[in-house]
C-alpha cells in the first residue's frame, strides 16, 4: 500500500509509539499514521520538526525550529514549553531508559529534573558550535553521548562531567552512533578521518 506524504521532506519518524501510531515528522509539520489513515496536526503547521519522543502514554515531546512543544495525545493539546529563550531550535529530544528526558538546542544541552529543565553547556560560550546539539543516544552508566556541530561529546550525567571531541578530524554520525551502542552496551563508535595522505 502507498500513502503519499502531503507534507515536504520528511525530517523524522518515531516508531511506533505505546499506543502504536506511528509519528513523521517533516519540514512543515507533524502527522500520525494509524495504519490506515494519516491524520496532520494542524497546531504544527509551518514549524520543522526536527525530533519525536514520548514519555508516558499520554505526552508526546516535539522539537522543532520555533522550540520544544509538549503534545497531550488524549486531547489534542499543544504546549510551547519554555527552555531558556523563544528562539531556541530544538533538534534532538531523547528518552533515557530511565525515563530522563534530555533536549539538544542550538544552544547546549536541557535534562528535564524534578519538574524543571536545567541547562548544560559544553564550554563558556552557548554560541559555540560544540553547544549546536544534534543528536543524543544513551551510553553505559549514566553516560551520553551526543553529536554536535562542533564535534562528538562524552557526558556524564551524575558527575556532570564531559570530554568534547571537537577536532575536526571526527566525524560525527548518530545513525551509527546509535547503532553501535544498541550492539553492545560496553563499547561505542568513534569515527575518525585523516587528513594525511
Amino acid at each position: 500500500l502507498h500513502y503519499p506524504l502531503r507534507r515536504q521532506r520528511q525530517m523524522c519518524i518515531r516508531d511506533r509509539d505505546k499506543r502504536g501510531f506511528i509519528w513523521l515528522g517533516t519540514q512543515t509539520g507533524l502527522d500520525r499514521f494509524d495504519g490506515i489513515n494519516m491524520k496532520s496536526f494542524l497546531q504544527f503547521s509551518g514549524r520543522t520538526i526536527f525530533s519525536i519522543a514520548e514519555t508516558d502514554s499520554v505526552y508526546l515531546w516535539v522539537g522543532t525550529d520555533k522550540g520544544l512543544w509538549k503534545l497531550d495525545r488524549k486531547t489534542d493539546q499543544v504546549e510551547s514549553v519554555t527552555l531558556d529563550t523563544k528562539s531556541l531550535e530544538v533538534r534532538s529530544v531523547f528518552v533515557s531508559q530511565t525515563g530522563r528526558l534530555l533536549v539538544g538546542t542550538t544552544h547546549g544541552l536541557f535534562i528535564y529534573q524534578e519538574s524543571a529543565f536545567r541547562k548544560v553547556l559544553f564550554g563558556s560560550n552557548a554560541l559555540s558550535s560544540i553547544n549546536f546539539i544534534t543528536g543524543i543516544v544513551e551510553g553505559y552508566k549514566d553516560t551520553f553521548w551526543l553529536t554536535s556541530q562542533g564535534g562528538l561529546i562524552e557526558y556524564n550525567i551524575e558527575t556532570g562531567q564531559d570530554i568534547s571531541l571537537s577536532d575536526s578530524k571526527y566525524l560525527c554520525c548518530s545513525a551509527i552512533l546509535k547503532s553501535a551502542l544498541k550492539a553492545d552496551e560496553n563499547s561505542f563508535c568513534l569515527l575518525y578521518t585523516s587528513d594525511a595522505a
